[in-house]
Formats: C-alpha cells, structure tokens, sequence
C-alpha cells in the first residue's frame, strides 16, 4: 500500500526545478560533446527528454510536487 511521503517544513520538495534547468543544460553540453546521433547521446538524450516533461508537468500544476502526483504511481 501506497502512503503519502510526510512532509515537513525542513524538509526539500521531491522536484526541484532551478536543479532540472540547470541539468538539462548541462545534458545538451554534453549531447553536443557526444553527437545525438552516438549511442551515449540518444541516452542523454532521452533523460533530457524525460526532464523536461517533468518541467512541463511542474509549470502546468500536476507535477512531482503536486499533492496527488504520486495517486497514478
């Protein structure tokens, strides 16, 4: 059974979205050092690509820091 995480005041969002910005600049770096078309750039790639649906998700409300995002899971 699935229980919500507690959350206190110390205590860090699941998400945090200023670290995923900069992550996923630092993926495109490192995607135009590889090549997106090598193996390791497909890969880095789609981790960006994950990242920013996370970052989409969080701006239109529904995101990893939503109240009911982990109801789906």
């Amino acid at each position: 059974m699935l229980h919500a995480p507690h959350t206190s005041a110390t205590q860090a969002p699941f998400f945090n979205v200023k670290q995923a910005r900069w992550l996923t600049g630092v993926l495109a770096m490192l995607i135009g050092v590889v090549g997106k078309d090598s193996l390791l750039g497909l890969i880095l790639g789609q981790a960006r690509g994950e990242i920013t649906s996370l970052l989409r998700a969080e701006q239109r409300g529904n995101g990893p820091n939503a109240d009911s995002w982990f109801a789906g899971n």
